[in-house]
């Protein structure tokens, strides 16, 4: 398997593929998701890798916490972890020709057993609130900024993006 360096001890016969096992392995790493941190690892959310100051904010299950997206920053992340498990949720936006596209998505293998979430994720205004219940996906690393969503996403039409800041809701 090729996650042998993390702890995987399945094998296969020479020129058998492990492909089918890799997808659900359990030992698959993950990528930290802070900017310019080469973390790879098992544990994200168990403390083996410590929350930067700064760039990881404090996350409660099921209370809500208002937070602010730039709206001048073309494509942006947001990175929580949440405080008893310490399991690691990224709110990614992206810019596209119809408005901005808003993903919540949850740091770990996409294997059995890791915990699942879902969200609900809005845009708050002065008069009127766009709110979306959504799955959050477990992936490995976050997308390239670059990356528009195909699923799973808000999106805050263009005639909703008005000020300095997007004042979000999770």
């Amino acid at each position: 398997c090729s996650n042998a360096m993390y702890g995987c001890k399945e094998s296969t016969a020479y020129g058998n593929k492990l492909l089918s096992h890799e997808k659900v392995c359990v030992f698959a790493p993950c990528s930290c998701p802070v900017k310019n941190c080469n973390y790879i690892g098992l544990e994200l959310r168990r403390g083996a890798h410590k929350r930067s100051p700064g760039y990881i904010f404090g996350l409660e299950l099921r209370r809500s916490i208002i937070f602010c997206l730039e709206e001048d920053v073309r494509d942006q992340m947001v990175i929580f972890q949440e405080e008893k498990e310490g399991d690691v949720i990224v709110v990614e936006s992206f810019t596209g020709s119809k408005g901005v596209y808003v993903t919540v998505s949850h740091i770990a293998p996409a294997v059995p057993g890791v915990r699942k979430f879902s969200s609900s994720l809005a845009r708050i205004q002065e008069h009127s609130t766009l709110r979306l219940g959504l799955r959050v996906k477990n992936i490995q690393k976050s997308r390239k900024l670059e990356e528009q969503p195909e699923d799973d996403f808000l999106l805050i039409p263009s005639y909703m993006l008005s000020g300095v800041h997007i004042k979000m809701e999770i």
